[in-house]
This record gives C-alpha cells, structure tokens and sequence, in this order.
C-alpha cells in the first residue's frame, strides 16, 4: 500500500508493478486508511495461496495444508485420506461449531467422487480412530444430535511455515 500526494500515474504504475496493493492520495482520513488495510487484510486471507500456506493447531496435533501432513507430538504423522484431510479441515476451520451432515458432505467431497448420505458417519469413525485416544468416547468430533458434529478443541491458525515432526 503505498499514499503520496505528487504521484503522477507512471510512478503510481511503477509502484503497482513492484507489489503495492493499493495507492492512497494525500490527504486522507484514518478510518479510510484503516478500513483500505482491513480490505487488504481479508483479500490476502482468503485467497487460495494464503489458504493453502496455513498450519492448524489442537491439542498435540498440527495440520499442514500445503503439506498435507497430520503429525502428533506422541504418535507421529497420521496418514489421511482425501476425504478425511477435507472433512478435518472443515472442523478445524469451524471449532465448536455444530455442523450440518449436509455441509459436511460437500466439504469431504473429493472431486468427482460420489459421496453418499450415510458415509459421512463412516468418515467421522474413520476420523475419531485417526485422532481420538478412544474412539468410543471421543473427545475431539463430537456428535450433536439430530444437528450433526463438532470439533471440540481451541485450534491456533497460522500462516506460512512448514511442520516438523
């Protein structure tokens, strides 16, 4: 983000061209100077490059999803599959929330790939043996109810970086 008050186009093309994000003329307002770095913010966020750089945190497990990696403190790295790499990343991005069946059908899908009603119930089993102690009693995907599952954990997201096991 660059601001000037004597810029003339080439120079605020120069700057574009060398990564500036935005170009903001003086004078201006904080709240409009602050309101351009949260518009920033969240494009950078949400693109598909930021989002794959990130690394969750539960408990003594870390997630890479450039990596595709599940390593835990104890047991070492946990192999996922497609659908259940997908299914982990739709708990992780919602901890505590009560997701539908529904939604996490469409977030397991696998490209071209059939996915039925009922086995998103044999994805979360497969996923509770993956991370849970006692799959029986598990403590990380919970079920609610006649709602669907949740993720019961603080997960910590960070940006960039890789894991080490």
């Amino acid at each position: 983000m660059i601001s000037g008050d004597r810029l003339d186009e080439a120079e605020k093309v120069v700057a574009l061209e060398l990564g500036a994000t935005d170009f903001i003329p003086k004078p201006f307002g904080m709240r409009e100077f602050l309101a351009r770095i949260r518009v920033a913010l969240r494009q950078r966020i949400s693109s598909p490059r930021t989002r794959e750089q990130r690394s969750f945190r539960f408990g003594a497990w870390k997630l890479s999803v450039k990596q595709r990696r599940l390593i835990c403190a104890e047991r070492g790295e946990v192999k996922l599959t497609a659908c259940e790499f997908n299914l982990l990343i739709a708990f992780l991005e919602n901890p505590r929330n009560v997701l539908s069946r529904e939604r996490l059908l469409l977030a397991s899908r696998v490209r071209g790939e059939e996915v039925y009603d009922r086995s998103i119930d044999v994805l979360i089993m497969r996923l509770r043996r993956k991370l849970e102690a006692d799959a029986a009693n598990p403590r990380l995907v919970k079920t609610s109810r006649g709602a669907g599952y949740f993720f019961n954990a603080d997960v910590d997201v960070s940006y960039g970086g890789t894991l080490a096991a």
